[in-house]
């Protein structure tokens, strides 16, 4: 095993095996006092670059570049357009286009050296595991096959066929383009922007809209966000007032940001296990959940890739961005505020003064932006309707949204539907707060310990944020259940325990499938009721593992 290095406050020096990794840590001089536990020099990738990258690398790093090409060409296509006026080529077109130039960029070895910074261990593969090789190309292909369809319909609407479900209409057309249409209502002089004259809770009940700003055909979900969302869109619709624009930019984004999130925590790791979850990023990529919330434009991915990237950049030594990114995740959907539960645990001044100046420039930046009004009525009306579940559709009004509720309050509903136990709202509520406060205690618990690798560390910051989703009443799987997908394969990824290692190969599975069954009947739940008791436990299991080490 390898030793991790990293220093207490005060220099003190300990170490951290990493089980099967590969050290990827440069050198931390002890004479520098200063540095907070768990921090370290950003990570260069150089130790497991040790040579020029074999051919494995280069596929991996192909694929990676291919997969991120359609996307960036639609979103600098459908900037140009904004800005300039430049005429959109087919979208198909394009996209293959972008697929092809990439693979032959990698193939001439032009990688802009990407491939030189992926762990080494993938060299020679291949040759030891050929049936897995196997299995690994034909899961690539099928990512750069999705990601190209995703990328044309994100572009073109008319292209209903490559959406992620095109034989469902209300899929199809169903977009969380709610911050630009409250951006634009703002942009108009009205603050009352949580209204339910402007948003319905029922989002079926919402009219595709041609004022303030023009949806074409698409139905958007009701707007729950805080103010200092509007920070992000109201810039872009100061770029285009097409909404075709706007969806295809915010796709972009989005996808650009998780995919870069993925990627990043992988090499982070590095050695087998950070090679490992590098390999599985595909399947958290291909399942349903990711691609259908990339495709609706929810903020759940960018969430996700904001507070795992602050933490990583808390890691790295780079406590600014760090504290701006976990300080607008937390302010706008709140429960990546968990995060900072085990940043107080862990001792992490520094980093909790940097999020905390973070939060303090983005709620002035919303009020000399949109003015007091906006935030008063966010605060004072919104937040009650929040903390009411008043502002979300009523959790018992389809088996579906039952099916789809991976909340403890959607525990308690699918057994009460199917006859195992009764569920009041006032059960539920008890219940829910009673699991914010049980989340609360695991995240401090397990922050109070040093972790024993880095691939443990970036586990932990993943069911920190995956418990944060479940204290809400709602927490739908088509986008909660990319948090539980992306756990899973860092535990698959090898140095967990054998059985922790199962349940999350179960969880996996569960969670890849879950958004495309139905609840028509009774046995239809026992398939979600199996995958949110396997993703409570995986998140239990994780925050309840500790070293035996604690932080002073």
């Amino acid at each position: 095993m390898h030793p991790h290095a990293a220093l207490l406050d005060g220099g003190t020096a300990i170490v951290e095996t990493g089980g099967h990794e590969r050290s990827s840590v440069s050198a931390i001089p002890v004479h520098r006092p200063t540095r907070e536990i768990g921090s370290e020099p950003p990570a260069t990738g150089a130790a497991d670059a040790v040579a020029a990258p074999g051919r494995e690398r280069l596929a991996v790093g192909a694929v990676a570049l291919a997969l991120a090409a359609p996307i960036a060409a639609q979103t600098v296509v459908a900037l140009a357009d904004a800005l300039l006026g430049v005429p959109r080529p087919p979208a198909l077109a394009l996209s293959a286009a972008a697929v092809l130039l990439a693979l032959t960029a990698a193939g001439m070895r032009l990688h802009l050296g990407f491939a030189d910074r992926l762990p080494a261990v993938l060299d020679g593969s291949v040759r030891r595991h050929p049936a897995a090789a196997l299995a690994w190309a034909l899961l690539a292909g099928a990512a750069l096959i999705q990601t190209t369809r995703a990328s044309v319909f994100m572009a073109d609407p008319a292209e209903t066929g490559f959406s992620v479900r095109p034989e469902s209409a209300e899929l199809t057309m169903h977009a969380a383009s709610c911050a630009f249409v409250a951006a634009a209502h703002l942009r108009g002089g009205d603050t009352d922007l949580w209204s339910v004259a402007r948003f319905p809770v029922e989002p079926r009940q919402w009219q595709p809209s041609r004022a303030p700003l023009d949806t074409r055909g698409f139905r958007a979900d009701r707007f729950n966000y805080a103010p200092a969302m509007l920070l992000l869109t109201r810039p872009l619709l100061a770029i285009s007032d097409d909404y075709l624009i706007l969806r295809t930019l915010w796709f972009g984004i989005q996808s650009l940001c998780f995919g870069t999130a993925l990627v990043a925590v992988a090499l982070w790791i590095g050695g087998r296990t950070g090679a490992v979850a590098l390999l599985l990023a595909p399947v958290v990529w291909l399942a349903t959940p990711t691609r259908l919330s990339l495709q609706f434009g929810h903020f759940y991915p960018l969430a996700l890739a904001l507070g795992v990237g602050a933490m990583l950049a808390f890691a790295t030594g780079r406590f600014g961005r760090g504290g701006v990114a976990l300080a607008f995740a937390a302010v706008v959907r709140i429960s990546p505020a968990l995060l900072a539960v085990h940043l107080v645990a862990a001792r992490r001044w520094r980093a909790l003064a940097w999020t905390a100046l973070g939060a303090a420039a983005l709620v002035a930046a919303t009020l000399l932006a949109f003015g007091t009004e906006v935030s008063r009525k966010f605060v004072l009306e919104q937040v009650p309707r929040l903390a009411r579940s008043e502002a979300t559709p009523p959790l018992e009004a389809s088996r579906l949204r039952i099916a789809d509720n991976l909340s403890v309050s959607g525990l308690a509903l699918k057994l009460a539907a199917a006859g195992v136990a009764d569920s009041s709202a006032a059960g539920r509520q008890v219940a829910q707060w009673a699991f914010a406060l049980v989340a609360l205690v695991l995240v401090y618990r397990n922050g109070r310990a040093v972790a024993p690798s880095r691939a443990a560390r970036a586990t932990a910051w993943l069911a920190a944020l995956n418990a944060g989703a479940l204290c809400t009443a709602s927490a739908p799987a088509t986008y909660v259940g990319i948090g539980f997908l992306w756990q899973a394969t860092l535990v698959a990824a090898g140095e967990s325990p054998a059985w922790l290692r199962v349940l999350a190969v179960a969880v996996l599975v569960a969670m890849f499938t879950l958004p495309a069954m139905s609840a028509a009947s009774t046995s239809d739940l026992l398939l979600p009721l199996a995958a949110q008791v396997l993703g409570l436990a995986l998140v239990t299991a994780t925050l309840l593992r500790r070293s035996s080490a604690p932080c002073p």
